[in-house]
C-alpha cells in the first residue's frame, strides 16, 4: 500500500481496490467500476455523469437522475428510434426495444410506425395488410399505414373510391356508397356487404334487374 502521511492513501495491494473516498476495499462501491488486473494498483473509477451503476469500461448498467439506459449504454433524457420508455422512477428507467416489425412505439404492443414493409393498423399493430375499411398507403420499407375509407366503405383504394360497401349500401359506378342506384343501373344484392349497381340493358333508363326494364330511353 503507497499513501501520503496516515490517512491518505495513493495505492491498495493484495488485490484490493483504491476507492474514491481514499480507502482501500476487495470490491468496488456503486456508482465505481473496476480498473486493474494485477494484485497492486486495483482502483475504482468513477462511472460517467447520470450513471449510478456501471461496469469495466464504464459501460453503465443503471441510470439516475430520471435518465433512460439506451441499448448502447448511454444515460440520456428521452430513447432512440426503436425503442420505447420504460420505467418511471428516478433510477433504473431503460429504453427497450420495440417488438419485431415495429419502427417506433410507445409500448410493446402500440405501435406508432412500422417497418419491413409493414402496415400501421387502427389498432396500433404492424400487419401485411389493412383491415376492412381502411386501404393501404405508402410504398417504402418503413411508414406504410392504413387511413380510413368513407363511410359506410367496407374495402377502398383511396379515401374517396370505394370497392365495395358496408351496412346494406350499395356500391354506385362512382365508385361511392348510397342507400340506392342512380338512373341506368339497377339495385345488385341483399347482404349487408357487397351490393352494387349493374347498368341496365341498352335502351333501358329505369330496370329492376338484366331483363326487367321499366321505362326506356331515346323514345322507344
Amino acid at each position: 500500500m503507497k499513501c501520503i502521511g496516515p490517512s491518505l492513501i495513493t495505492e491498495c495491494r493484495d488485490w484490493q481496490y483504491l476507492t474514491p473516498d481514499g480507502t482501500c476495499q476487495p470490491s468496488c462501491p456503486e456508482g465505481t467500476y473496476p480498473e486493474g488486473t494485477g494484485s497492486v494498483g486495483r482502483r475504482c473509477e468513477i462511472c460517467g455523469a447520470d450513471c449510478v451503476k456501471c461496469s469495466k469500461g464504464n459501460v453503465c448498467q443503471k441510470c439516475r437522475n430520471g435518465k433512460f439506459l439506451t441499448p448502447d449504454f448511454w444515460c440520456e433524457a428521452a430513447c432512440p428510434d426503436g425503442t420505447f420508455k420504460n420505467g418511471t422512477g428516478a433510477v433504473g428507467k431503460t429504453c427497450d426495444p420495440c417488438p419485431e416489425n415495429m419502427a417506433a412505439c410507445i409500448r410493446p404492443t402500440y405501435a406508432t410506425e412500422c417497418k419491413n414493409s409493414k402496415y400501421l393498423t387502427p389498432r396500433a399493430t404492424c400487419e401485411d395488410a389493412c383491415p376492412h375499411g381502411y386501404f393501404p398507403k405508402g410504398d417504402g420499407e418503413v411508414g406504410r399505414h392504413c387511413p380510413q375509407c368513407h363511410d359506410d366503405c367496407y374495402s377502398c383504394s383511396t379515401s374517396s373510391l370505394c370497392t365495395e360497401c358496408d351496412n346494406g349500401k350499395f356500391l354506385s359506378p362512382n365508385m361511392w356508397c348510397d342507400d340506392t342506384c342512380p338512373d341506368g343501373y339497377f339495385r345488385n344484392g341483399t347482404a349487408t356487404v357487397g351490393n352494387n349497381c349493374p347498368m341496365c340493358p341498352k335502351h333501358a333508363s329505369k330496370c329492376m334487374n338484366a331483363t326487367h326494364i321499366i321505362e326506356c330511353k331515346d323514345a322507344r
